[in-house]
């Protein structure tokens, strides 16, 4: 069997409505974030994301299971921006090289096709194609009940979802912020934090037995 890879593409909605000033701006957004996210998740990528053309960027990933925590973080980087991405698992013909730029194979028109379906659909969070039937509609359905979730949270309420994420105790966020394990609690109860987490963990089992089986159609 030939070496699985999975592509990542993404463009911001709306971009195209910008000035000129305005646009110029996210793209230095944009080049910053993904300078982050290739120095973060390093040890899994396996080609370093870039902007390839005007707001819409890629990259290429040896191991998918970090996708929950690299796709926040894209949020996180981003944050005044709503992101489509387009995400496809299969081989590379050409490359990997040290960008993910100039390859070709299943892995990107994956990717391609599912970043054209979640512009037609309007379906936000990531769209997963190539994992096999069942598990792109397990790992879609993931992906936009938590993208749902996150998109209604405050910057506070992230922010400590983050720390939650982190393997941070209640304990140990609460002597960190100042406030009390109650008032810790209390905010990650409201916010539906732990219900988030379960979740997420399901996601990345998934993406973990999805990409270590056989590829199917």
């Amino acid at each position: 069997m030939e070496r699985q890879f999975v592509g990542l593409i993404g463009d911001v909605v709306g971009s195209r409505r910008l000035g000129a000033s305005a646009r110029d701006d996210l793209q230095g957004q944009i080049r910053r974030s993904l300078e982050e996210i290739n120095e973060r998740f390093s040890s899994s990528v396996a080609a370093k994301f870039l902007i390839t053309i005007g707001d819409e960027f890629q990259g290429l990933l040896q191991d998918p299971a970090v996708l929950p925590e690299l796709i926040r973080a894209l949020e996180m980087g981003l944050p005044n921006t709503v992101l489509r991405l387009g995400i496809g698992r299969g081989a590379i013909h050409t490359g990997p090289a040290e960008y993910a730029i100039g390859m070709d194979g299943p892995a990107w028109h994956a990717a391609r096709e599912a970043l054209t379906q979640a512009r037609a659909g309007r379906r936000l969070g990531g769209v997963f194609m190539g994992f096999g039937e069942s598990e792109d509609r397990i790992l879609n359905g993931f992906a936009r009940v938590l993208h749902h979730i996150r998109s209604r949270l405050t910057e506070k309420q992230r922010e400590l979802l983050e720390a939650l994420l982190e393997n941070g105790t209640q304990s140990r966020i609460a002597a960190r912020t100042g406030v009390t394990k109650q008032a810790v609690s209390k905010q990650a109860a409201s916010a539906g934090l732990d219900a988030y987490r379960e979740g997420e963990g399901g996601w990345k089992l998934t993406l973990v037995r999805a990409s270590t089986a056989s590829p199917r159609p």
